[in-house]
């Protein structure tokens, strides 16, 4: 097979900042120039990296350990870059990536069926997946966001130790680092009627002599609490939780077929798209299954579902004066290739709605809601034995913010932020 190299620009510079060398850089399609978002980059036989941003941008803290390594910037689909970095050289600044793709004739694979292949990868997961528990250190961020405007923006770390796949006892997570940003907007939807009712509150506690405190039912406050918290992407690891469309009893519910297989990492995966037939637990679900057949894993997962609103909610919603339009949910699932096992790479939720509030004399209300999480994986140690003491695990029926244990004292400039370009009041 005729292998497809990779185009890249490089412009060099430097940068020393006091927290040490970093590289910064932007992951560009190189026959569109279209950024390519949540590229990523690893230093080359690691786990310790970043994820582009939205826009493509990246930035890499150097450590003591990775100095001299190579870094290797990959996307789904496309050749990856390598590239040496050193504590006295120049980092890139561009990076260009030329799609990779194959065609079902070069890819030699076994002759079964869409359902056979992904039957068998499940039934191999035990062999594929680490078979020792081991710990890692992952990066998280979320945004909250109203019509483009910010509502919320968190960051956190955690110390995360995985179980075995063989093990029943659930992943545990400890929250080492935790940051919300002061002063975000309010929510504008609906606002009037949360204004009009907290100053009935205040009004009846200045009567009353009592003292004022600050409202904790404004919109803010019941959206972000409703559909916010790293519960569900902290929940996404297929070793603990198989998705409907991977469950053999399932497979009727959907209509499977091949794709043209693509390169990651060097690898060639066999590519299964999918489409629910109807809804499944509430989802129309479309995506792609990427399988490593070298190993029968899976190598990462893709798909959109656009939520179904039961029929026992709707009439609630129009007591109230509610529609909610295109509400849909997009994740993805990547794991890493490390010393014989698939680990967890990066995991993505985004979450968007419509909301309009009806009104009969007056202009309707309406407001585009969005939450996007990302976790990316990193520092991977294996075969680790030290689980995480059960007061210092994350409770997802608390705060985060009321569950920071850094033990270690460990310190922002220590691992790697996802660059936010539009975030720029923080």
């Amino acid at each position: 097979m005729k292998r497809l190299t990779v185009l890249w620009t490089l412009v060099l510079f430097t940068l020393l900042e006091a927290n040490g060398q970093m590289v910064k850089g932007l992951v560009k399609d190189a026959e569109t120039k279209d950024p390519l978002p949540f590229a990523t980059i690893n230093f080359a036989g690691t786990s310790i990296g970043t994820v582009s941003n939205n826009d493509g941008y990246f930035e890499l803290n150097i450590p003591a350990s990775c100095v001299g390594k190579d870094v290797q910037i990959s996307y789904m689909g496309y050749a990856s870059a390598v590239m040496p970095v050193r504590s006295d050289s120049d980092s890139p600044k561009t990076i260009l990536l030329k799609p990779a793709t194959l065609t079902l004739a070069e890819l030699v694979f076994r002759p079964l069926s869409p359902e056979d292949y992904i039957r068998r990868v499940v039934k191999n997961m035990g062999k594929s997946l680490p078979k020792e528990p081991f710990s890692s250190m992952s990066y998280y961020r979320e945004k909250f966001l109203e019509n483009g405007g910010y509502l919320a923006f968190t960051e956190g770390v955690f110390k995360s130790y995985y179980t075995s796949y063989q093990d029943t006892i659930p992943n545990q997570y400890q929250l080492v680092l935790y940051e919300t940003a002061e002063n975000p907007q309010e929510v504008q939807f609906m606002k009037s009627p949360f204004d009009k009712k907290d100053d009935r509150r205040k009004r009846k506690a200045q009567k009353k002599g009592e003292e004022i405190e600050a409202g904790d039912e404004s919109g803010i406050g019941i959206i972000e609490g409703t559909f916010s918290g790293p519960d569900e992407i902290l929940s996404m690891d297929l070793s603990k939780k198989l998705e409907p469309f991977l469950d053999s009893t399932q497979f009727k519910k959907f209509k499977y077929r091949f794709d043209d297989p693509v390169i990651y990492q060097g690898r060639e995966l066999l590519v299964i798209s999918f489409q629910s037939k109807g809804t499944v637990d509430h989802l129309k679900t479309k995506g792609r299954i990427y399988i490593d057949l070298q190993s029968d894993a899976f190598a990462s997962i893709d798909y959109t579902g656009k939520f179904v609103i039961p029929f026992a909610i709707e009439p609630v919603l129009l007591a109230f004066g509610l529609t909610v339009s295109n509400p849909n949910i997009t994740k993805t699932l990547r794991y890493q290739y490390l010393n014989g096992a698939w680990y967890p790479e990066y995991f993505h939720i985004d979450v968007d709605l419509e909301l309009t509030k009806i009104h009969f004399f007056e202009k309707n209300e309406k407001s585009l809601f969005e939450i996007e999480q990302v976790l990316k994986v990193s520092d991977i140690r294996e075969n680790s034995e030290k689980q995480i003491p059960a007061a210092k695990r994350l409770d997802p029926k608390k705060n985060p913010k009321d569950q920071v244990f850094n033990d270690d004292n460990a310190r922002w400039a220590d691992f790697n932020r996802l660059v936010d370009e539009a975030y720029t009041w923080m």
